[in-house]
């Protein structure tokens, strides 16, 4: 970890990724961060990027498209927060979170 972000976070300093991506989450929980949120805008880049292609396949299934957009971002959500729950139990719930914001 850097030492601006590690003097950083020494100072009480809560950092959160502004993304659910899991690459991103993972990345970053290495280097200390304590949570992460996103948002539809954030989830549909992902879901455009085409990684997630095979998964939303499997979904579809008679799905309409907004069924299958919430249950992936359920699914990002949840997969995040498996990623932060160390964090969360470490802190007694003070850190950890992954938060989602809605339209």
């Amino acid at each position: 970890m850097s030492q601006p972000l590690k003097n950083l976070m020494n100072t009480g300093t809560k950092l959160w990724l502004d993304s659910i991506d899991p690459v991103l989450v993972e990345e970053n929980r290495r280097l200390g961060i304590s949570g992460a949120t996103s948002n539809p805008i954030i989830v549909a880049n992902l879901l455009r990027s085409g990684r997630f292609d095979d998964q939303i396949e499997a979904l579809l299934d008679g799905r309409d498209d907004e069924t299958v957009a919430w249950q992936m971002t359920d699914r990002l959500v949840r997969d995040a927060q498996q990623v932060f729950l160390p964090a969360w139990e470490a802190s007694d719930g003070d850190d950890g979170y992954v938060s989602f914001e809605l339209d």
